[in-house]
């Protein structure tokens, strides 16, 4: 695991400077200290000073690049969170290449400034885990705690009944019922692995019923405020790593020679799809304890407004306190 870093200061690198001083006043009000950096700045990151680094990709972007490019060179690395409007899938493979990338945020035509706040916090207080983050406080989630592959069915059906009495859009129903159908398979058989660190139902046929053991069991929890849906499961392994989760997205969105094969029980084509099918995925581990795997979908629209939003990818690393 990795040691906490508690510095509490910030670095931004950000192009336009009406937007700057909006993300200046954002990330100054989570109690963190906040440094400007220009493009022939950046170099001041390698001196371990900061504990994020805040890129707007899309007005920096070969400053940006090079210095995800320095940083991934560093042993003492702060955490990276890129803000960029881009749906461009070349784009995407250029940060998906960049091993250091852990936080990718979606830019509208104005800085979303819950998402950041949420996320610069989650980073600065080492604290991760959750849907309810995201979500209007006071919100009820529902939660199960399932021990058998064959709850699923039941648990999905449950899902998009919930989804139809808050009045959710059919086909976003649909989308949100298909994501919790591979957070719970991805949960039950590729997440446990045994003692030997192998996994133990990654190769099963996904028809051959699973029953996990005690300390095996997944949580799979949902709610919704009226604007977002939060769909999450739990599992007790924390295996999943971040190079894997990208390297997986990459290979899918470059749809040629390296497309991902269906090994691993489709591991890598399923978090394309659940990429794909969210507005925000967010990754939570604690290695080697446990993985949370959490979809937010606007569902305050139609599923053109959904469609249209650019997508955030967000992976957070539990760190160890001294």
């Amino acid at each position: 695991m990795v040691t906490l870093n508690n510095n509490k200061k910030i670095l931004l690198l950000w192009g336009d400077h009406k937007d700057r001083q909006t993300v200046f006043k954002v990330l100054s009000a989570t109690g963190a200290e906040v440094q400007h950096a220009g493009p022939d700045d950046s170099q001041e990151v390698i001196d371990n000073r900061y504990r994020l680094v805040v890129i707007d990709y899309d007005s920096v972007r070969d400053e940006a690049d090079e210095l995800l490019r320095r940083i991934s060179q560093e042993k003492a690395r702060p955490a990276v969170l890129v803000v960029t409007a881009t749906r461009d899938k070349g784009d995407l493979i250029r940060l998906m290449s960049h091993e250091v990338l852990t936080n990718l945020v979606a830019k509208n035509t104005d800085v979303t400034a819950n998402e950041m706040v949420v996320t610069v916090q989650k980073i600065m207080r080492n604290d991760i885990f959750g849907i309810e983050k995201y979500l209007t406080w006071g919100v009820h989630a529902y939660e199960e705690v399932v021990s058998s592959s064959e709850r699923k069915d039941p648990l999905l059906n449950q899902l998009e009944e919930y989804l139809n009495s808050v009045g959710c859009n059919k086909r976003l129903t649909n989308l949100a019922r298909g994501v919790g159908d591979e957070f719970f398979m991805n949960a039950v058989y590729n997440a446990p692995v045994g003692p030997d660190g192998k996994t133990k139902y990654a190769t099963w046929s996904r028809t051959q019923p699973v029953t996990l053991t005690n300390g095996e069991e997944v949580k799979f929890r949902y709610a919704s405020d009226g604007r977002v849906l939060a769909l999450s499961v739990i599992d007790n392994f924390g295996m999943l790593e971040r190079s894997t989760v990208l390297s997986y997205l990459r290979k899918c969105f470059m749809r040629g020679d390296d497309q991902i094969d269906d090994k691993q029980g489709g591991a890598g084509l399923g978090l394309f799809y659940i990429f794909e099918s969210l507005n925000q995925f967010i990754i939570n581990v604690s290695p080697k304890r446990c993985t949370e795997m959490i979809g937010i979908m606007d569902i305050s629209g139609t599923y053109k407004d959904f469609a249209v939003r650019p997508k955030s990818l967000n992976i957070f690393l539990q760190e160890e306190r001294p």
